[in-house]
């Protein structure tokens, strides 16, 4: 349920309206409820984080290197250097999707565009688990910040239902799954900040966490995610600002 008390809060006028939003939630809310808190959640994200820029999110720029001594570094960047939800931290995201994708249609080419040596034989054999990690730890190395605590949690859900879903998995379904959890998880974090405890107790969020998680999965959805014959991982994350941009969209009500 995140890490109550261990981020101090935002602290924001916008996250305080989202945190009242939620507390003034009964325990079976109407859905017209839900959706206004979620509008505030989103206005809070949009308000904290901006607008994702069109900018170079190729797995060259975004992706964690091996060091010289063969440890993995991760790629992201700290809440205070422009981390959290934004395009880069997206399209690190999009990078794991696009990794499971390769990996159940047996596309190494795939693999092969995200430059960080994964390879379908690694893969081969292993269970579920051990393959999300290992797809995990090769794009996103080791967390190094709360954000990539948070991007991580987001990833794996996606990765596991993805790869649970078997060859005939839909892009789309991949991406929005994504796009939902990364979305709930980074405003879970506000949520049960230490700053959010002063007016939203932890049994509240554990109260409405179903609903609002149930509500951002319902209606953060993407189509026409791959225009062509396969899915190109670089491709995808070169559309990361897009989609982040359409999610908050989404969770403001502007869509």
């Amino acid at each position: 349920m995140g890490t109550s008390g261990a981020y101090g809060g935002s602290g924001s006028a916008t996250w305080s309206a989202a945190q009242q939003a939620v507390s003034g939630l009964s325990p079976t809310p109407p859905g017209a409820a839900v959706q206004q808190a979620a509008h505030r959640i989103g206005d809070a994200l949009q308000r904290q984080y901006g607008r994702a820029r069109r900018g170079d999110y190729s797995p060259e720029r975004v992706l964690h290197r091996q060091s010289a001594g063969g440890t993995a570094r991760s790629g992201g960047s700290s809440r205070s250097t422009g981390g959290g939800l934004s395009g880069r931290n997206t399209a690190r995201g999009l990078a794991v999707v696009g990794a499971g994708y390769s990996y159940l249609n047996g596309d190494q080419a795939g693999l092969d565009e995200l430059g960080v040596g994964l390879r379908l034989q690694d893969l081969q054999d292993r269970a579920v688990h051990d393959q999300c990690q290992y797809i995990l730890d090769r794009c996103l190395g080791a967390p190094g910040s709360l954000d990539d605590e948070v991007l991580r949690r987001a990833s794996l859900e996606a990765l596991k239902g993805l790869l649970a879903s078997g060859p005939q998995a839909s892009p789309d379904a991949a991406v929005s799954a994504f796009l939902a959890s990364y979305v709930y998880q980074t405003a879970l974090i506000e949520l049960t900040s230490a700053k959010a405890a002063k007016q939203l107790s932890v049994d509240q969020v554990l109260t409405q966490e179903r609903n609002l998680k149930q509500w951002i999965e319902k209606q953060v959805k993407f189509s026409g995610v791959v225009d062509g014959p396969r899915l190109s991982p670089r491709a995808l994350m070169a559309r990361a600002d897009q989609f982040r941009n359409r999610a908050l969209d989404i969770m403001r009500g502007l869509e």
